[in-house]
């Protein structure tokens, strides 16, 4: 199937520029560094970090974000940055494989526009974005140089396999110097406005000691595979230097007339992260952690050097930012058939020392990681997290003044009325984000000899799919395990809902659920799939289900019964 849109519609506009800007029009470099968490800034006041002078000076000279939050990996935030959108409308949500696919053909970078007004423009470093349109896929997305790698990083960074423009070759100069060399030379032969988006594969691991050059820290007889820390240091102070000798490089009068971003693209590794960071709240994590990162901006678009922005800021942002600091309305007329909604919000105001340019909410998300794939909406205050799969599909509630660590989640007791607000007021709006269904439990269940029966689903509600939940029980010979499935949590043959089973000799037990279907479960708690008819009007509906195990010594009826799980129908 050919590209697009982009190879085929925008290829005279994309490619080569249409604009008519003036002389005066800012340039403008995006840098995104891999896995660098604000803690390991020394400009965000963390005592732990290395010395990074280049982006203090940013910092110092521009804006530097408190409260700006991307995804908890590196593919989900790159997409958002690049689009403009939440990265799940690009199905761009997990860190991935080489050789996949990634986001979508009909995606729309904000090289497009760029290019569009008349913007030469580049990337150079990692991609990490799929390859979709195999060596060539960031040039189809509208990139007119791409010169790095497309997976997401090398083994080795002094021996590597370099892409340009869909050509390959074998690079033996250290990968950060050769990312700004390459830098260098592409902005001083542009003779116009032009672009680059900076992705160096630094600190990612593998980590390793940089040249002596770029660093002071002592790495003598250490092996970063035992003891990382101090190598990840050394990459950070490399990182800067090499950014610092790009600006340099650049000159007076281009810096001068240069919008300079740096933002990372997730939260630090918990390989590297310090208190009071730890493992499971840091990179691939839905926390703080995990996707609060550094966002630095300087350049002629701030008129007040030196603020620091405490307003939520989302990675989606980004674009329609740049876009408001070069001028350039969004759509075109060129790219008006092919632009899609943006989920971003212009943070402009900022750059100019105004409040009131932050969004009530950012929201995150991540897939294919361990510390439990999901999303999250965060407001000033309180964070709601939905894990979808790896740990079983429920939500948590966290007042973050409180509790900025995610340490104490609310919803496992009863809701005050001040958390009740946070809590109804972050469903509305990841719903309003979200329209693929959610399953939550509700009620109480009781317990027989080995405590009470956990229900959960690892699929979503959703029209025209199959629907798979399963009680948590130890497979035994005797164990039956089903599964009640009702339209109604309010009443069922005349009782109100839940009813005391408890008059049924099951004392502590209630029914949660009309009974209006019932499923048998393998021996392992599995049940039967259900189908969710693909009916429009089923949207947003709900339906509830709750488990029922049998266990003859338990009480006189000889069944336990699980909490209750509500499930809203997406599609």
């Amino acid at each position: 199937m050919p590209p697009r849109p982009l190879a085929s519609l925008v290829a005279a506009t994309v490619l080569f520029g249409l604009g008519g800007l003036t002389a005066q029009q800012p340039n403008l470099l995006i840098i995104v560094p891999d896995d660098l968490g604000a803690d390991a800034m020394t400009c965000y006041g963390s005592p732990s970090a290395p010395p990074t002078p280049v982006m203090d000076a940013i910092a110092a000279n521009g804006v530097r974000f408190t409260q700006a939050h991307v995804n908890a990996a590196c593919t989900p935030s790159r997409a958002a940055i690049l689009t403009g959108r939440y990265a799940f409308r690009s199905e761009a949500t997990m860190a991935l494989p080489p050789g996949s696919p990634g986001m979508l053909g009909t995606a729309i970078t904000i090289a497009a526009p760029l290019a569009d007004a008349g913007y030469a423009t580049a990337m150079i470093g990692k991609w990490h974005l799929g390859e979709r349109f195999g060596a060539l896929t960031p040039n189809v997305y509208g990139f007119q140089h791409f010169e790095g790698l497309l997976e997401s990083g090398v083994p080795d960074p002094f021996h590597w396999s370099k892409l340009t423009n869909g050509s390959t070759s074998v690079c033996t100069t250290y990968i950060m110097t050769d990312e700004v060399d390459s830098a260098i030379q592409w902005i001083q032969a542009r003779s116009g406005p032009w672009a680059l988006v900076l992705t160096p594969t630094l600190p990612h691991q593998p980590y390793h000691a940089p040249p002596a050059n770029l660093h002071t820290q002592n790495l003598a007889g250490l092996n970063p595979a035992t003891t990382p820390l101090p190598f990840f240091r050394a990459m950070v102070q490399a990182l800067d230097g090499e950014i610092g000798r790009l600006l340099i490089t650049l000159g007076p009068a281009v810096l001068a007339n240069t919008n300079v971003i740096v933002v990372a693209d997730n939260g630090t590794d918990g390989a590297v992260i310090q208190l009071p960071g730890t493992p499971e709240r840091a990179k691939g994590s839905l926390s703080d952690g995990g996707c609060r990162v550094p966002l630095l901006v300087s350049g002629p678009s701030v008129t007040a050097p030196g603020t620091v922005a405490t307003e939520l800021v989302s990675g989606v942002d980004l674009f329609p930012t740049i876009l408001a600091m070069c001028g350039i309305s969004y759509p075109s007329r060129v790219l008006a058939g092919v632009a899609l909604p943006l989920d971003g919000v212009s943070f402009l105001p900022a750059l100019t020392g105004r409040s009131g340019y932050g969004r009530p909410f950012v929201y995150s998300e991540v897939s294919g990681t361990p510390l439990g794939q999901g999303y999250t909406v965060r407001a000033p205050s309180h964070r709601l997290v939905r894990y979808t799969l790896v740990k079983p599909q429920h939500q948590e509630l966290y007042d973050l003044v409180a509790d900025p660590l995610q340490s104490i989640d609310l919803l496992t007791a009863p809701l005050g009325t001040a958390n009740r607000v946070q809590f109804d007021s972050l469903m509305n709006q990841v719903e309003a984000i979200r329209d693929d269904g959610w399953a939550e439990l509700f009620g109480t269940g009781c317990a027989g000899s080995l405590g009470v029966p956990v229900l959960h689903t690892q699929t979503q509600p959703r029209m025209g799919t199959l629907f798979h939940t399963y009680v948590a029980v130890p497979p035994q010979p005797w164990v039956l395990a089903l599964t009640v499935i009702g339209a109604s949590r309010q009443a069922y043959e005349g009782l109100s809902l839940p009813f005391d089973l408890g008059t049924l000799g099951m004392p502590g037990c209630s029914l949660a659920v009309s009974f209006d279907l019932l499923l048998l479960h393998t021996s392992f708690g599995y049940s039967p799939a259900l189908l969710v008819p693909n009916h429009p009007a089923l949207y947003h509906s709900e339906f509830y289900v709750q488990g029922v195990v049998v266990e003859p010594t338990a009480n006189a009826m000889g069944l336990i019964w699980s909490r209750a799980l509500r499930c809203i129908i997406g599609r």
